[in-house]
């Protein structure tokens, strides 16, 4: 239904913050990945992530989980606090420092809805994931794990 969001897409729409577009944007995409995982986000566990680090307070996260299905997704709260000016996206290598303590990424093969992205952590090795790899170049993310847990 949608394009992929790029960095500038995003850029260009928080130009624009005063009317909300990025707001919009953010959840009309996040209802479509939603529509995709009905069950998931219907009846799945819910489970708070524990945000830690410098810029912690300015995010929130959750695992929903069914099964073998889980999702990852992580917001900014009070984003526009880390912006060097309104209208500008914060330069998220500010985040680096701060992490996401779960270990629900662990041994699976992940795909961030919103913009394609994929990660493969299949492999098994404990890690903090840093806010900065989870978001990539957005202000939120919604990883789900891919269909082929292979």
């Amino acid at each position: 239904m949608f394009g992929r969001l790029t960095p500038e897409h995003v850029a260009s729409l928080f130009s624009s913050w005063v009317e909300g577009l990025p707001k919009l944007v953010f959840w009309t995409r996040l209802l479509t990945a939603w529509r995709g995982s009905r069950e998931l986000f219907a009846t799945g566990e819910y489970r708070p992530v524990e945000i830690r680090g410098p810029a912690a307070e300015h995010f929130v996260a959750f695992i929903r989980r069914q099964a073998e299905d889980v999702a990852l997704v992580c917001v900014g709260r009070h984003f526009s606090l880390l912006a060097p000016s309104p209208g500008v996206l914060p330069g998220l290598e500010r985040l680096a420092d701060t992490v996401l303590l779960t270990d629900a990424l662990v041994g699976r093969l992940w795909i961030e809805a919103l913009s394609g992205r994929t990660l493969d952590a299949r492999m098994g090795r404990e890690c903090l994931p840093s806010l900065m790899n989870v978001l990539g170049d957005m202000p939120w993310a919604v990883w789900v794990t891919s269909p082929s847990q292979s």
